[in-house]
This record gives structure tokens, sequence and C-alpha cells, in this order.
């Protein structure tokens, strides 16, 4: 249904009565998972009741339940080249469907196309699916796996150590290439033999953080990489924000790149890089990468989660004040100190949940509120600038 809901907070700095198109889409039970596909206007949800159901983003409405699980539905991915909806739940199982839109415009489930459950001992926790190659990642926080496209597993590593949370993102260079964000190194493998081709140190301080997110996005000319820390084992607020050039993350490369040499541990006990693979430190000849400016360290003390980057290079989050917000990325300034406030989120609509379900798709936020899928339009149209003191 098309909702006119007012979204503003009196209690808050610079606050205003704002109203935003919200379409509110009826369910029946809990959307633990949420994943969007901008090329086809469509949102996957995942419920807690193990069902996973396509929804048309422009209409909010429900289109077609792909499938069902037995447990909770974890992660959500759509694979747009190979039309798969894949999804995970609690107990480990994954499902993979070919879903398309026929030749009458209806969505159809056509066929699944693999069901699989990973035998180990933790929880997925991470989904990467690239668009040059047909194979998957899949990560739990002592091991990560390496899928075909028929469900089939190829390779898997295992760390003994429990090195803690890494994060696996696509490299924004190379479809052939992923990176692996893990403590202050970054891993540069192959998709095809998932073979290391380049390793380097990050000038960042990780002391009791972990990655919460990896996103890409547009830098001016270039492209940029935002990195978002939050406590280890503790609350999910954001901690810490860090802007860095993709083009350090390219062999032969040295811009914005230090030259080779071991942290010193004086400066911060956690800055010393781990290896994968030799399981050994910063060799001779490995590169510093320093984050670039704009430098975010104001920004980050108001930012409780980021949801996503729209045109391009907008960062857009949720302040610690319940208010979705968003900043330039191509600020050419030294450092953010002011950003842009557009509506309120109630607090119900976020408290008691480690994670908040919510995406961005295109200029349209999207929010996981209980058991409905809401979907605002018109909310950046709503502005007031705040800020940021030291």
């Amino acid at each position: 249904m098309l909702l006119r809901s007012s979204v503003g907070d009196d209690t808050s700095e610079n606050s205003s009565q704002s109203f935003v198109e919200a379409i509110s889409t009826d369910t029946k039970v809990q959307i633990s998972a949420i994943a969007v596909n901008s090329d086809r206007d469509v949102v996957l949800c995942g419920r807690d009741d193990g069902s996973v159901s396509l929804y048309d983003a422009r209409t909010g409405s429900r289109k077609l339940e792909i499938c069902r699980h037995n447990s909770s539905v974890r992660i959500l991915e759509w694979w747009t080249q190979h039309d798969l909806a894949i999804s995970i739940d609690v107990s480990n199982k994954i499902l993979a469907w070919n879903v398309r839109k026929s030749a009458e415009g209806e969505w159809v489930a056509e066929r699944m196309a693999f069901q699989t459950r990973l035998e180990f001992g933790s929880s997925i926790i991470q989904l990467l699916t690239p668009k040059a190659i047909g194979k998957f990642l899949i990560s739990t926080r002592e091991s990560d796996h390496l899928w075909q496209v028929d469900g089939r597993e190829e390779n898997s590593r295992i760390y003994t150590d429990r090195l803690g949370v890494r994060k696996w993102v696509q490299h924004p260079h190379s479809a052939h290439h992923a990176m692996c964000f893990e403590s202050t190194a970054v891993r540069v493998y192959t998709w095809d033999k998932w073979l290391q081709d380049l390793s380097v140190s990050l000038d960042i301080s990780v002391r009791e953080l972990e990655f919460k997110s990896i996103k890409l996005f547009a830098f001016h000319t270039a492209k940029g990489v935002l990195v978002e820390l939050s406590e280890s084992g503790g609350p999910a607020k954001t901690q810490n924000l860090y802007l860095l050039d993709a083009q350090s993350f390219e062999a032969n490369n040295k811009y914005n790149v230090k030259d080779a040499v071991p942290v010193s541990p004086g400066l911060d006990d956690a800055l010393a890089p781990l290896s994968i693979v030799e399981g050994q430190g910063v060799q001779e000849g490995e590169s510093l990468v320093s984050p670039v400016e704009p430098r975010l360290a104001l920004l980050s003390q108001r930012v409780a989660h980021v949801i996503g980057i729209c045109e391009s290079s907008r960062l857009v989050f949720l302040d610690t004040g319940s208010w979705v917000c968003s900043v330039s990325l191509e600020n050419r300034t030294p450092d953010i100190t002011s950003y842009s406030r557009h509506f309120f989120i109630p607090y119900d609509w976020v408290a008691g949940s480690r994670d908040v379900i919510c995406a961005v798709l295109r200029r349209d936020i999207l929010f996981a509120r209980n058991d409905d899928l809401v979907i605002i339009r018109g909310g950046f149209d709503f502005t007031a600038e705040i800020y940021l003191q030291e």
C-alpha cells in the first residue's frame, strides 16, 4: 500500500518536519535479509520462516515466492550474470534458483539450479559472486570456500588461528580478481585459480575493531574503496571509516603507496600485518597503503550504520540520532566537516537488532521494519546541513 508518513524528530538539532513517499508491503513474518538488483528493479526478501520472495522495487508489490528454507534466511544475493537468486539460511543450507521474466512480463522461478550445505562448524557470514566467471565464494570466521556455479565446492582454506572477520570484495578494476581485507592486510586473488597475485598492508588502526563492510564507489575520475569498522565482538555501531584509492591494489602501482617497510609495533600493536598464505609478516617489497582525502574521522563519530552508495559517490548512512543522511565522497577538502541530514527513522524500526536490514536502490532507501519492507522515495529532497566540530 502507498503511505504518506511523517518522519520528523522535534528533539534533534536542526530538525524539520519532513514528508516522504513510503511504499510499505504487508507480510506475515519477520524479514531477516534483503538484496536489491538495480538492473531489474527487483528486491529479494528473506524471512525468518525460511521463505524467499521477489518484489517489484517500483511498486513494492510482491511478485513471486522463489523458494523456502527450513530455517531463517541469513544471506541473499542476486547473481545477475547467471539469473540466479541465491539464499543461505542459519543452518548453512544454500539454495540457488534460476529466476527470469517471462515473455508475458511475469517473474518465474524456472528451476532450482542447485542446493547444498556447507558442512562446517561455523556459520556462513558472507557470499561474494563475480561478474566474469562461474564461481562464487562463501566465508565463515574460520574458513573460505570457493564453489562452482553448479554448487560443487572446488577449494577451501581453513584458518585454525581464528584471524577474525575477513571481508571479500570484487576488485574494482579487474573482473577476474577478488580482494580479501583481513586485519591490516589486503590480498588480491585470481578468481580462476584462487591464487594470490598481490599483498599490501593498510596504514589504518584496527585495535579491537573488525571489518563491518567494504563498499566500492566512484572517486573523482577513478574508483575508491570505503572501509567501515566496528567494535570486535561488541556493538555494531560504526567506529571508523577510511577511504582508499582502488589503484593502490594493482600490481606495480605507486599511487598513494609508501615504500615497503614493516610497521613499527609502537604505532599500534594491531598494525602488524598478517599473511593468510605464508603466515608471516610484511616482507621486503610489500607496500603500505594509506587512506586518502577527504578524511572521515569526524564523520565516523556520527555514523551508526552505512546504508550504501548512491549516485556513484554519495555515502548514505544512518546517523547516531536515527536520521538517514548523506555526504559526497568526492569532497576536495582535507576533511569531511559537514553532511546532509534528510529524514528521521523511528527508533523502533532498528531497536533491538544488531544488524540494520536496509539498502539503497538508486535514490530509494529500503528498510525492513519488523514484517514490512518499506521503500522510501523522495527522502533526499529534504536537506539540512549538519556541521561537525572537533
